[in-house]
């Protein structure tokens, strides 16, 4: 069973938001500490150097152009985990091929 996890940014850093911080506000589900921010959740994946990977993350690999060649290119993560790892074996690759290079939040020139 994979881990959940979120994340918010809050217009200059990251912060992990904890599961029992969640409540009801005018009929929609949001974080106590993070009401208005955008909520990234944990994918369950990690990279070549361990760090998890959430929604909004941009990865660096060398992924599959056909059969025999690879190409290295920048993908945004735009799903959770079932999505995410469909998006990876549908590229036919290993989470050792890639690396968390930034986010849409902090680093958006890199999409």
């Amino acid at each position: 069973m994979r881990e959940i996890k979120f994340r918010a940014w809050d217009g200059e850093k990251m912060i992990l938001l904890h599961l029992d911080d969640w409540t009801f506000y005018n009929g929609e589900l949001c974080h106590r500490n993070a009401p208005l921010f955008p909520i990234m959740q944990y994918t369950g994946l990690k990279d070549k150097n361990g760090k998890e990977i959430y929604e909004g993350d941009i990865i660096e690999g060398y992924f599959p152009q056909n059969f025999t060649d690879k190409k290295k290119q920048l993908i945004k993560i735009n799903s959770t985990s079932e999505n995410a790892n469909r998006a990876f074996r549908g590229y036919q690759i290993n989470l050792t091929d890639v690396e968390v290079i930034g986010n849409i939040h902090e680093t958006p020139d890199l999409i």
